[in-house]
């Protein structure tokens, strides 16, 4: 049977599985409209988002089923990867360190302030690929277990507050490639987590898991003793088998993980824990339950609670 994508008309447009914005995902379907899965279909956001999940790359991950069946109906949801592992060059990571970038310049300030040496905040950049554009905004690459650079994630910080230009927005190294045309016109992004490459090199550390990069590198350099990860957004998170986030999380299979939410992410990481079956996890409430009205207007995580200690012990001093 042959499946094509919907042509548009009202209604046909649904909410992207991966980056979850309404009326942008088109789905394939069959000679009579019928639509073969769900989340088989593609994005219209290719740049920042890239989904695009084909027929056949379905029928690839789910051999077992029937090329008749029609899964949107009747038959029960597949456990499956959505998408192939394409991959970045290496040496992209490797030439893209840059001592202008904004990110590492308020990173040697806050860590230095707190009492940290140049040697300890040095091996964090270093062991979590910190990259920069020639502008001096961050990359932060995402690496898995086998050292294939998935994607970099791009953002630009102010250098003294160490805050995100949310007026910048976000770019991604691999649309970036597409955009000139640097990567083939069917590789598609399938994200792993940030810092996942360092699970191998540290095999006995305890995982802690928060949601923003940022978090992951500044704990990471005031708590050695885990070695940090982080989902990215808590977007990619869904407490529902078969998902793209815990696809993600397969990764911490076997590892004990303490999972600590931004301050409004309690619940849904909570919810998501319970398929977390694979490895050993706790979800930490300590947030949850210190958090002050203010800190929740603010939507802080533990990295804001860091850097607001380390402010005070510069003001005591």
């Amino acid at each position: 049977m042959k499946y094509s994508l919907q042509k548009y008309r009202h209604g046909t447009k649904h909410k992207c599985p991966q980056c979850k914005r309404e009326r942008c995902f088109v789905l394939y379907v069959d000679k009579n409209d019928n639509p073969l899965h769900e989340t088989v279909g593609r994005c219209d956001h290719e740049n920042s988002c890239g989904y695009h999940y084909t027929p056949r790359q379905f029928f690839a991950d789910n051999p077992n089923l029937r090329i008749t069946d029609n899964l949107c109906e009747s038959q029960p949801k597949p456990h499956f990867t959505t998408q192939p592992t394409c991959s970045i060059p290496l040496e992209l990571v490797n030439k893209s360190f840059s001592p202008r970038n904004r990110f590492v310049v308020f990173l040697f300030n806050i860590l230095g302030n707190y009492g940290l040496d140049i040697t300890t905040i040095s091996k964090v950049i270093e062991e979590y690929c910190i990259g920069s554009t020639k502008d001096g905004r961050t990359i932060f690459f995402q690496i898995d277990k086998d050292f294939k650079v998935r994607t970099g994630k791009i953002i630009s910080y102010d250098a003294e507050s160490g805050r995100r230009d949310k007026k910048a927005g976000i770019d991604w190294v691999h649309s970036i490639m597409k955009r000139k045309r640097q990567l083939p016109d069917n590789w598609q992004l399938n994200q792993c987590l940030f810092g996942e490459h360092l699970l191998n090199k540290y095999p006995n550390k305890t995982v802690a898991l928060v949601e923003a990069e940022k978090t992951a590198i500044i704990c990471a350099a005031v708590y050695p003793e885990y070695v940090w990860l982080s989902v990215g957004s808590v977007q990619n998170l869904s407490a529902k088998a078969g998902s793209k986030g815990l696809q993600m999380l397969k990764a911490l299979t076997n590892r004990k993980v303490i999972i600590i939410p931004d301050v409004d992410g309690f619940q849904r990481w909570a919810e998501a824990s319970k398929l977390l079956t694979f490895c050993k996890c706790i979800v930490s409430d300590y947030i949850e339950k210190n958090a002050t009205i203010e800190d929740r207007k603010n939507k802080i995580d533990i990295a804001d609670i860091l850097i607001r200690e380390f402010k005070n012990l510069d003001k005591s001093r």
